[in-house]
């Protein structure tokens, strides 16, 4: 049996995903800045020193593959691996809320600008879920599968930011590191998990863009 397989990178997916994100983000009050974190830069003591005065609210967003079992086909499947819910759970303990975001792309030439996407909220839960796929329409950017409780569909700019206004919390600046950095402390049930997404050797095996908003 043939199976959906991508045809593009998360690094790719980013590319389209970072500005649609932060336009849906963006108030009229509320500047976001997308940052890919790394302790060595805007972890470091210049990188606090150079960051915005005040308290911010933090995201992250995790990108995924789009995967497809021919091109320009009507619907694109994407799969939610098991270390995101263990991400989500994790940081929603340092009061940052954690979307999963996927181009409706089937075709290379569908990533030019203005790509719809589609974004899925990821929800703290008690128990370590699978990993979950599920088949969302490329035209209406719908999820054609029920979703699990600590899945949520947000089909709207507004739904998106409706969700980060709902789960994130204002902290300071100077906090807003340690945050992204991560802190097994506040999460002891997920350790395995810490050690893979703090990362190794070779760094985290996934790693989320953090969306600041000002």
């Amino acid at each position: 049996m043939v199976k959906p397989t991508s045809f593009i990178s998360e690094h790719s997916a980013e590319f389209a995903l970072v500005p649609a994100a932060v336009r849906a983000l963006s108030a009229a009050d509320e500047r976001v800045v997308p940052l890919y974190f790394w302790k060595s830069r805007e972890g470091s003591s210049m990188g606090v020193r150079c960051g915005p005065e005040g308290s911010v609210r933090v995201a992250a967003m995790f990108a995924r593959r789009p995967k497809v079992l021919s091109p320009d086909q009507d619907h694109v499947l994407v799969k939610l691996n098991d270390m995101l819910f263990a991400a989500a759970s994790f940081l929603a303990e340092v009061g940052i809320p954690t979307f999963a975001g996927v181009p409706l792309a089937s075709s290379m030439a569908a990533l030019a600008c203005h790509i719809r996407v589609a974004w899925l909220g990821l929800l703290p839960t008690v128990r370590d879920p699978s990993d979950v796929e599920i088949v969302i329409n490329a035209e209406s950017g719908r999820c054609e599968d029920t979703l699990p409780p600590f899945i949520q569909a947000l089909p709207t700019d507004d739904e998106l930011r409706e969700f980060v206004a709902a789960h994130s919390e204002r902290i300071p600046w100077r906090r807003a590191p340690d945050a992204m950095r991560g802190n097994p402390i506040l999460a002891p049930s997920v350790t395995a998990f810490v050690q893979r997404f703090r990362g190794g050797f070779f760094g985290p095996s996934y790693k989320p863009v953090y969306l600041v908003l000002l």
